[in-house]
């Protein structure tokens, strides 16, 4: 019989499986998941025998174990005390007021004048105790659907009840509330072996009892062909004992990689979110979702089969390095060269005017960095160089767009946001665009020695001859009145980055914080927000180890 299939059907089944299931656990030798499987359904008899079966082992983690389940103090301190582990056995014996073994313990300590204390806090660790003391656990009674679930057991096989499982040579079968029990071997006082099975279970040899009534001590002198074949039909052992299951593709991932890339592809989202956070502070992950998906869906193939069977799955893994190192890690969809392509359907919507487009483009390329998979140093500083541009013109674009809000409500504020968008660190081509913006915001509202600093700035790039024109032009009219109508926050000769929140300057040498992920500028008071650059990393997080997309910066 496959077991563990069994224990998986049993789980999600009638609760009257409960007995099936420790069943399942003995033929197995699951002695971990037996135990849990007493504490759960309250069975402080068979949990002590299994503390006793942990002892014959020689299980001294089993053993501590099951003592834990108990609430059994004087045996974790046997444990820690054998163990060598004299001064939590110590700690643990002054905790629970074990005043004589506390004293036992203290003198073996290597200095036993001065004992470790216990924290005034300290209380006694034990269980609770069990309500419902029975091998069957109860269910909700809830109506079922019309299409059964992949955890509702089919209604053939509960209409078969279990009674033919073709191909095996164990039959199990149902009826009379699964009476029939298979009880967890006894262990007598002096250490033997009370019950049959026990020797089985525990891999024991040996008879205590010397016994000689039948005398079949001599040997029949059978010969060689008459005998022949006898031996190679007697079975081996008296039951099969089903081997240990291997490590999924998903497990080998996640242990040989800390990428969260790879723990996405494995379907492990949650070790992947706290590597994420860990390591570049991202706290929103709504915005990564259809990303995650992208990558789970890509690291499996499946391929069809017979149509009462399920499809085949097959994990998809890359080579390079990783193979030739020995180890097998999943194939990721996200490069860094459709990033780069990417990156160029931005910036021709940004030299066309649509700005919603290019931002949508910008932050998809930047909530696919986390999840990128490199292989060299030089395309990690690529990435992180990529990453800098898309937060740069995020940061201009949504200024704009502020801009573009306010209209004729304040001209003073939207020449301060024009002047602001300048500093970004844009292409030549856009960077001259801005320049050509901020300069008529600041003509219009009679700023002319602003607009005369933009006019300068845009003859600096080479434009073309039209723009060469207008610009002197706004020159010549600011050396024949030269000042500014209005007073902004600006000082184009003193080096600022922008707060992302506010959208005012926060000069060279002033406080800041700074996204986690995208790096952007903020005013220390906005400190714990979300990040609205990248929408996604929380401001000012410290103790971030930085994005990791490459295992050769795990190794450096």
């Amino acid at each position: 019989i496959c077991f563990p299939h069994i224990h998986t059907y049993a789980i999600v089944s009638d609760p009257r499986m409960g007995q099936l299931v420790e069943t399942v656990y003995q033929k197995t030798k699951n002695f971990e998941r037996l135990s849990f499987f007493y504490l759960i359904t309250g069975n402080v008899e068979k949990l002590r025998k299994m503390l006793k079966i942990a002892e014959m082992r020689g299980d001294i983690m089993g053993r501590f174990q099951n003592a834990l389940f108990l609430g059994d103090v004087e045996e974790r301190v046997n444990i820690l005390e054998e163990a060598g582990q004299y001064s939590l056995g110590f700690l643990a014996a002054q905790s629970h007021d074990l005043g004589e073994r506390a004293e036992q313990l203290r003198e073996k300590l290597p200095i036993p004048d001065s004992p470790p204390s216990t924290l005034p806090s300290a209380r006694a660790f034990l269980p609770p105790t069990p309500i419902l003391m029975d091998g069957n656990w109860p269910h909700l009674t809830i109506s079922k659907s019309y299409f059964p679930t992949s955890e509702e057991p089919s209604t053939l096989i509960e209409g078969a009840g279990m009674e033919a499982l073709e191909g095996d040579t164990v039959i199990v079968t149902g009826g009379g509330g699964w009476e029939e029990d298979l009880d967890v071997p006894v262990v007598d006082e002096g250490g033997g072996a009370i019950d049959e099975e026990l020797s089985q279970i525990v891999g024991t040899e040996g008879d205590t009892n010397e016994g000689g009534g039948w005398e079949m001590g001599d040997e029949l002198d059978i010969p060689i062909e008459t005998g022949a074949g006898v031996s190679d039909a007697m079975p081996k052992e008296s039951f099969f004992v089903a081997p240990t299951p291997g490590k999924s593709p998903g497990e080998r991932w996640c242990t040989q990689s800390l990428l969260p890339a790879d723990h996405i592809a494995a379907g492990k989202f949650d070790s992947a979110m706290q590597l994420l956070k860990s390591q570049v502070g991202i706290v929103n992950f709504a915005p990564l979702r259809p990303y995650f998906l992208a990558v789970a869906m890509s690291a499996f193939s499946c391929l069809s089969v017979l149509p009462p069977l399920p499809p085949l799955s097959f994990p998809i893994e890359r080579t390079s390095q990783a193979t030739s190192s020995g180890k097998a890690l999943p194939s990721v969809p996200f490069s860094l060269s459709p990033l780069v392509e990417r990156l160029k359907v931005a910036y021709r919507a940004t030299t066309e005017g649509k700005f919603g487009d290019a931002k949508t483009h910008f932050l998809s390329i930047m909530h696919t960095i986390p999840l990128l998979v490199v292989e060299t140093k030089q395309e990690v500083n690529e990435v992180k160089e990529l990453l800098g541009i898309c937060r740069e013109y995020v940061t201009g674009l949504r200024m704009e767009a502020v801009r573009k809000e306010l209209k004729d409500k304040d001209p003073a504020r939207q020449a301060e946001l024009a002047a602001y968008f300048t500093h970004c660190n844009l292409q030549p081509a856009h960077l001259l665009l801005s320049l050509r913006s901020a300069m008529m915001c600041s003509y219009k509202i009679k700023n002319l020695s602003s607009a005369a600093g933009f006019a300068r700035r845009m003859l600096e790039l080479n434009p073309k001859p039209e723009v060469v024109a207008q610009a002197r032009k706004v020159l010549q009219v600011a050396d024949q009145s030269p000042g500014d109508a209005f007073t902004l926050n600006y000082d184009e000769r003193n080096p600022f980055v922008v707060c992302n929140v506010s959208f005012t300057p926060i000069y060279r040498g002033s406080p800041l914080v700074r996204c986690a992920f995208c790096a952007a500028s903020f005013l220390p008071t906005s400190k714990g927000q979300m990040c609205p650059t990248c929408d996604v990393a929380e401001i000012g997080v410290e103790g971030v180890s930085g994005l990791t997309i490459s295992s050769v910066q795990l190794r450096g």
